[in-house]
């Protein structure tokens, strides 16, 4: 059998009403399940809207109301319908096409761009736009002296990096339309129409709806992009001497009344989409071809609709849904070619033109080609058996029909593999099929009735049947061809379960008890789900081969193997432990999959025979990432409310600068969890605050992140947002690729806030000693910086000292922690001169095994010097935990420090954290013999602090004494007691620090001058 092909996606029409009288030509049960999740508040107006569609109504008015529409129909009923996020208070958007200009107008606003081409020389009729992405084809253009271009095919869109409208152009160039930037921005439009002839395209949410706007409303399509009619002919030269021609010819005696070298032609049809399904083609409807530069093609005419689409149709790179729903919009057109010489007439880039009996025309795009493929007359017919293809059991199997599900068929190329029997140019329907095997035939009942279907009347228990034939085919050129062949018929387990479906959380977790170790979650079933009603079907699918198939929405496809479980989980091996099952489970990877809806196939295959399927069944799963809570924090030490990430930062001149990924915590832990976005893949931020992105603020001119970075001016220095940098909130956005899937990218979006570390407002981290603020008249200095304290006010210091000022150096003795310590014995030695004894729970870290530990009732034990044996076991010296800790430790000030190159954290320094526990709880305990003298450098300011500064607050004070930068105040030695009250005098001083991030605070104190 000859099989046509479409070359690309079936179905690129928008939706119209639910199935019925005025029905979609794609699976808008679907598209209704989708919106009903999507936009719970909208069902019912759009299912209202669908009812009276399909009752014959139509659209009279679309009214812009706050976010989104309201639809009057032509009896009067409305219905509001409104975006899902859009604007608050925003209407729905409106875009038309200007009767006078064509120019695209949105909102009232003209866009300036033109959807129709320039009026040409030619009085032809008016050429099609190409196919609408969500759209059908445009109207064609009235027949007149001038063509225009017909209907824009493509609706207008948003733009997803500018934000803006983008519009069709028609290019007269290159006879298409192309897109452009129509200048008007779109906001966070959810919700708008476009009005078109003859209908409304409204869209919600990204889905689109298509609506009549009059009584006789109605669209054709090609059903894919592109689609190529083939026509065979050959020269009829039989060889009518062969015995295989012979028995053809006396089953089909019609093919001896043919004339030697007669051109014989075969196999032109055209298939087309008609909206709605209520179209009658056979009322009064008239059909033409026409190309994009010549016009009307004279040559080739369309005759004889039929309603459907003949099942040899099959479509390549795609699916090909066969719902009834579907098969109603369908209809095929006998083309007829005129024979020019030794062949017939072939067109390419054609579009189909329909016009109805009250003169409406509408068209197709230019999908159509018809051209011939002549069969040369020594061009042998072929049979081909495709033995990968085992047809189910039933009652007639029709051995032309591909083998598939009940709902879709795949075929990934062009490879005539899709039924058990093919034919390569064959002379349609003249074919004979036997049965060979008469063994067989009585056994299993076999009978061929129609020519081409295979009964089998006794099918017994097996589970797969091995059908002989001999099948013998005529060419279209009068060639003949015999070929024996084998077709296996599977016998499945009838699938009287229903599985459950399935809600899954993307887990960041490795599965436990499972091998390899896959980050993931276990999906399982109760085997009672199956259905089986015997013993040998449950035995048959647990000793089967048996998966578990998710597909997409796209149809693509991940299978997983199937685990059988008993009721203590265990897995179970031996198909001859049939009887334990109590569930069944497979494992999903959560990097392979996406969130979305899932088709869910459970199938078992024959033990011995992957090809034999003889259970199956299905569910359905919906699948979603983890919570952004669940993922990720801002890091604690970084924020007090958790809602913003406040940082300080690093500075280096006029710059702060920080690491943003430093300020988020990834609770997953998995390494699956890698920062990504598509500007900076190493690193994932962005500031939304910019200007350059959709919705940023005013406030947003300067870009604050770069590959990663927060960088910021300190307070004071000017740039386009001005001086005032700190202590403003910028929205921030990571965007994360969750278990190293590329294509699942979630986002983090949060606010964060620079400040100073060291500054506050009204100088409350700052505290004044009052009691060493007193100074007497008598000439001696007194340093103010004695009496003032203060704090961080934030970061990973916050509320720990802040050395405002250089604090001079000390001199003292400090231990040097070395194998120089009191001993006696083998024990090492307090002050004393006695042994230290070890604290009971201490004793397994020196050593002690478990079972020895257990055993412990009033004994005591004391450290000593080296390790020794006893028992069969090692304890711990002291001198031994003191050259583990050498390793990656040093005495220093008094202290044990990490060597240079070393930090916490590093594997070396984690291997010696019990040793560093017992030298930080008994090295006090020990007398340490080696001390030296070293001088302790006082402390410097902290480095966040630029400069310090005292001065009076009030010009009086001056009368009273000095006062210098640094703080030293220095009394006069006489005062006029005219001067002082009750004898003292209280002046007011202003302290003030500036830091390195541009900020000034300040703290005013009184300081109390009094005479002795």
């Amino acid at each position: 059998m000859r099989k046509k092909y479409l070359s690309a996606l079936l179905f690129g029409a928008l939706l119209f009403a639910s199935a019925g009288t005025f029905t979609s030509c794609k699976d808008y049960d679907d598209d209704i399940n989708n919106l009903q999740q999507q936009i719970t508040s909208n069902k019912d107006a759009i299912a209202a809207l669908q009812k009276l569609v399909g009752e014959g109504k139509w659209v009279s008015s679309v009214t812009p109301i706050e976010n989104g529409f309201t639809v009057t129909m032509n009896d009067g009923t409305t219905q509001n319908i409104t975006g899902i996020n859009g604007e608050d208070g925003k209407p729905g958007t409106v875009i038309t096409l200007d009767p006078t200009t064509n120019n695209w107008i949105i909102d009232g606003v003209d866009t300036g761009v033109c959807a129709k081409g320039e009026k040409g020389d030619k009085g032809d009729q008016g050429e099609q736009g190409p196919a609408g992405e969500q759209g059908p084809a445009g109207e064609a253009g009235e027949q007149g002296p001038a063509g225009e271009a017909g209907e824009p095919g493509k609706s207008p869109y948003i733009d997803k990096e500018t934000g803006n409208w983008f519009v069709w152009e028609w290019d007269e160039a290159t006879s298409e339309y192309k897109a452009v930037d129509s200048g008007v921005y779109a906001g966070s439009t959810q919700i708008y129409v476009v009005e078109k002839d003859g209908f409304i395209e409204l869209n919600v949410d990204g889905t689109a709806y298509l609506l009549p706007t009059t009584s006789d409303a109605y669209t054709v399509e090609a059903p894919a992009a592109t689609v190529k009619i083939t026509v065979q002919t050959a020269n009829w030269k039989p060889k009518t001497n062969d015995r295989t021609y012979q028995a053809l010819l006396k089953a089909f005696p019609e093919i001896g009344e043919i004339e030697e070298d007669a051109l014989l032609k075969q196999g032109a049809e055209l298939p087309v989409l008609v909206t709605p399904a209520s179209i009658d083609l056979t009322d009064g409807f008239k059909f033409s071809l026409q190309t994009l530069k010549d016009g009307m093609v004279e040559d080739i005419t369309l005759s004889n609709p039929t309603k459907g689409i003949s099942d040899e149709w099959n479509i390549s790179d795609g699916k090909m849904s066969r719902a009834a729903s579907e098969e109603d919009c369908l209809w095929t057109l006998q083309v007829n070619q005129e024979l020019d010489k030794n062949d017939y007439a072939t067109a390419k880039n054609l579009s189909l033109v329909v016009e109805n009996a009250n003169g409406k025309v509408v068209k197709t795009p230019f999908a159509y080609t018809i051209e011939n493929k002549k069969i040369q007359s020594n061009e042998p017919v072929q049979v081909i058996f495709a033995n990968t293809e085992t047809p189910e059991l039933a009652s007639e199997i029709d051995l032309f029909a591909p083998v598939t599900d009940n709902d879709y068929y795949i075929v990934s190329s062009m490879k005539e593999d899709c039924a058990p029997i093919e034919f390569v140019n064959d002379f349609e329907g003249k074919y004979i099929i036997t049965l060979t095997d008469q063994l067989d035939v009585e056994k299993y009942g076999l009978s061929i009735v129609d020519g081409h279907k295979l009964v089998i009347a006794n099918p017994g228990n097996e589970t797969s049947i091995d059908v002989k034939v001999k099948v013998q085919v005529l060419g279209l050129n009068g060639q003949v061809t015999e070929k024996e062949g084998v077709i296996t018929v599977t016998q499945s387990i009838a699938s009287i379960g229903q599985l459950s479906d399935k809600q899954i959380t993307l887990s960041t977790k490795t599965v436990s008890n499972y091998s390899p170790s896959t980050v993931g979650q276990i999906v399982k079933w109760d085997i009672e789900e199956l259905g089986f009603t015997t013993a040998t079907q449950l035995h048959a699918f647990v000793a089967g081969g048996k998966k578990v198939t998710l597909i997409d929405k796209d149809e693509n496809e991940k299978s997983y193997a199937v685990q059988i479980l008993d009721a203590e989980g265990n897995v179970i091996t031996n198909a001859d432990d049939y009887a334990k099952a109590d569930a069944f489970r497979f494992v999903l990877p959560s990097a392979d999959v996406l969130p979305g809806d899932y088709r869910v196939v459970v199938e078992a295959t024959e033990a011995n025979n992957a090809q034999a399927v003889i259970y199956k069944t299905e569910a359905a799963m919906t699948v979603d990432n983890p919570k952004e809570t669940d993922l990720f924090a801002l890091a604690s030490a970084y924020t007090t409310d958790g809602k913003v990430l406040q940082v300080v930062g690093n500075v280096s001149g006029n710059t702060i600068t920080y690491t943003l990924a430093d300020g988020i915590v990834q609770k997953t832990g998995q390494t699956q969890l890698t920062v990504q976005t598509v500007d900076h893949p190493e690193y994932g931020f962005i500031d939304v605050d910019n200007a350059e992105w959709t919705g940023a603020s005013s406030w947003g001119e300067e870009n604050w992140v770069n590959n990663g970075i927060l960088t910021v001016l300190t307070q004071g220095e000017e740039n386009k947002e001005g001086k005032e940098h700190l202590y403003k909130e910028r929205n921030i956005r990571g965007t994360y690729q969750l278990f190293g899937n590329p294509d699942n990218l979630v986002e983090y979006n949060f606010k964060v806030k620079v400040l100073s570390p060291v500054y506050s407002a009204d100088g409350s981290n700052i505290t004044v000693d009052a009691t060493k603020t007193a100074a007497y008249f008598d000439g001696k200095t007194v340093d103010l910086t004695a009496a003032i304290s203060a704090k961080y006010v934030a970061g990973i210091n916050k509320d720990k000292a802040l050395a405002l000022f250089d604090i001079a150096e000390d001199k003292k003795d400090v231990i040097v922690y070395n194998l120089n310590y009191g001993q006696q014995d083998g024990y090492a030695t307090n002050a004393s001169g006695k042994p230290i004894q070890i604290d009971q729970d201490d004793l397994i870290d020196f050593g002690m095994p478990l079972d020895q530990f257990t055993k412990i009732t009033d004994q005591t034990f004391y450290i000593m010097v080296e390790e020794f044996n006893e028992g069969g076991y090692t304890y711990k010296g002291w001198n031994t935990i003191m050259n583990d800790l050498f390793t990656v430790y040093e005495s220093k000030d008094g202290a044990l420090a990490l060597k240079s190159g070393y930090k916490a954290g590093d594997a070396a320094v984690k291997a010696v954290a019990k040793q560093k526990a017992m030298f930080d709880k008994y090295a006090s305990q020990l007398v340490w013999n080696c001390k030296k003298p070293v001088t302790i450098p006082g402390s410097s300011k902290a480095d966040e602090i630029h400069s310090t500064k005292f001065e009076f607050v009030d010009a009086d004070a001056k009368k009273y004494g000095t006062i210098n930068a640094a703080g030293e105040l220095t009394p006069y030695t006489t005062i006029n007691d005219s001067d002082l009250a009750n004898g003292k005098a209280v002046v007011k001083v202003k302290f003030t620090v500036k830091d390195n991030w541009g900020m000034t605070m300040t703290k005013t104190f009184d300081v109390t001058i009094t005479k002795k």
